[in-house]
């Protein structure tokens, strides 16, 4: 559903039944290697560790029923501006978990 409130606001809302399969690597790859941290709760001292990480190959297809609401704004003082988010979807390191 599309809905054109005046020149400068439009809403758009979309109702649908998703369907994603695991990638090749999302379900074969496997990775490790060391790393260095820092501890904050141990006055940032650095420590070696070891990680792995990898896939499953047991993993099913994720299945969702999402709503999704947008707001759009054109002004008219900033002619042609267009703003996006992009890699919105990340993986944590391991500084960032202990962080």
């Amino acid at each position: 559903m599309d809905a054109q409130l005046n020149d400068q606001l439009r809403l758009r809302f979309t109702r649908s039944h998703d369907v994603r399969a695991g990638t090749q690597s999302e379900r074969y790859d496997q990775t490790g290697g060391a790393s260095s941290v820092n501890d904050p709760f141990l006055d940032n001292q650095a420590f070696n560790i070891f990680q792995t990480s990898g896939g499953d190959p047991n993993i099913r297809p994720e299945e969702a029923d999402t709503i999704t609401a947008d707001i759009v704004y054109q002004s008219h003082l900033l002619d042609g501006l267009s703003v996006s988010l992009e890699d919105a979807i990340s993986t944590l390191t391991v500084q960032q978990v202990l962080d």
